[in-house]
């Protein structure tokens, strides 16, 4: 009687475990989608942008104190739109934008001041710099589940698809040359990039416990675009309007990075995630000043044709999954 009562009491208990609702993150797998919100913020490091230079050859320069945007994702399932296709295989769809502050700078030299790349003789002169930089991503992938290490709450997502991103940076300029004659030069420059190409990518979410994971992620991508830059000036003495556009095909390479602990809720089985991402976009810049009086020794071009932007930035990230 007892033997039996054991086995009804075992047979009982596996049926329940068989039977039992999967982690929350099988749960949300099953969802058709999964709507993802994030922001972010950090510390812009890198190339600087020139924007003058006191004779002799001494350029002043200038970047971003901080930066800060957001992320708007899906991610889905194709299991849900192809009946018959592998559960495994999904699709993501996201779209990133953020800006810089307007960084400031302003500076009194004397006697020459070469104004970006055109030479004004002067006993004393104030310049001040304004500089702001703005960048947008758009990503199309497919995605594949993988197991890892056979436990099926580890997994590993592979992606690989097409993003597009564009990249921005605004300086504008002004000097005021004294004592005599009083005279203003401004300068507008304006640099962009855009460009489209391959990316690869794989995640990996590693169970911790009471509902956290530990979520890794990386990717890179080959763009293939346009470099473009623009400087005008207006002002000086004698009144001088100069105009430089440059136009060049470029390829620029960017690498991301990010790790992240999260908690998944187990009752709507939204996950809540914070963690810090790191972004390298190589060559993307032009910073080059323009030249004023070509061949003239005292008017050299500075700068780099294929300068780069490097983001650390803490985050924090909400998924939702929707449907089901």
């Amino acid at each position: 009687m007892r033997t039996h009562l054991l086995r009804t009491v075992s047979a009982a208990a596996l049926m329940l475990l068989i039977t039992q609702t999967p982690p929350a993150k099988a749960d949300a797998q099953k969802s058709p989608f999964q709507i993802i919100l994030e922001l972010y913020g950090g510390v812009p490091s890198g190339d600087k942008q020139i924007w003058s230079d006191p004779c002799p050859c001494s350029p002043l320069t200038i970047k971003p104190d901080f930066h800060a945007g957001g992320v708007v994702g899906v991610v889905g399932s194709m299991s849900h739109f192809l009946p018959g296709s592998h559960p495994g295989w999904g699709f993501g769809m996201f779209a990133r934008f953020g800006t810089s502050n307007n960084a400031s700078e302003g500076r009194v030299t004397y006697y020459h001041y070469n104004v970006l790349g055109g030479n004004y003789p002067s006993y004393y002169t104030a310049g001040r710099a304004r500089h702001r930089e703005t960048h947008a991503i758009v990503d199309f992938e497919a995605r594949r589940d993988v197991g890892l290490g056979g436990d099926d709450s580890t997994r590993i997502t592979l992606k690989a698809g097409v993003r597009f991103a564009h990249f921005r940076a605004d300086t504008n300029t002004q000097f005021t040359f004294l004592p005599s004659p009083y005279y203003t030069l401004r300068e507008r420059r304006r640099s962009r990039f855009f460009g489209a190409g391959p990316r690869i990518g794989a995640e990996v979410t590693l169970p911790l416990a009471y509902g956290f994971t530990l979520d890794l992620a990386a990717s890179g991508s080959v763009l293939f675009g346009q470099q473009s830059t623009s400087v005008n000036a207006v002002g000086g003495l004698g009144g001088i309007s100069a105009v430089d556009r440059r136009r060049f095909a470029k390829t620029v390479a960017l690498l991301d990075g990010e790790a992240a602990v999260s908690y998944v809720f187990p009752t709507s089985m939204a996950k809540i995630s914070i963690g810090t991402k790191v972004d390298a976009w190589l060559n993307v810049h032009d910073t080059r000043t323009k030249d004023y009086i070509p061949g003239f020794p005292l008017d050299p071009v500075f700068g780099k044709r294929n300068a780069s932007r490097f983001w650390v930035s803490p985050f924090v990230r909400v998924t939702v999954p929707i449907g089901g």
